[in-house]
């Protein structure tokens, strides 16, 4: 069984853009701390934004790549923005390999 499965479908927390932002980044900054052990992220549509060049959240997402995190970035999604040359941390995953790791985490948290 693997631990903790973030899904994130977007690269800001809530509906207003600038507030959701702000969140986003405080979130990242603090999730490895929260969680104790590596844990996987899965950005999926806009959400991979946040795993490109130039994310607000890429040293943490670096930090967190570093101490054992796995993390993925939808291809389609990638794909789809144009977006896989770009991609600045993790690797590239599809949907069933999203499946098998949702399916088998002890728990999974939705963002």
């Amino acid at each position: 069984m693997a631990g903790t499965f973030l899904i994130v479908a977007s690269d800001t927390i809530g509906a207003d853009p600038e507030l959701g932002a702000l969140l986003t980044q405080s979130f990242f900054n603090s999730v490895g701390r929260v969680i104790d052990d590596p844990a996987t992220v899965w950005f999926v549509n806009r959400g991979v934004h946040l795993a490109l060049e130039g994310s607000p959240i890429l040293d943490s997402l670096k930090e967190m790549s570093a101490k054992g995190w796995t993390i993925y970035s939808c291809g389609t999604c990638l794909d789809y923005f144009d977006a896989t040359e770009i991609l600045a941390v993790g690797e590239i995953g599809n949907m069933m390999l999203f499946e098998e790791l949702a399916f088998e985490a002890e728990r999974v948290i939705s963002l």
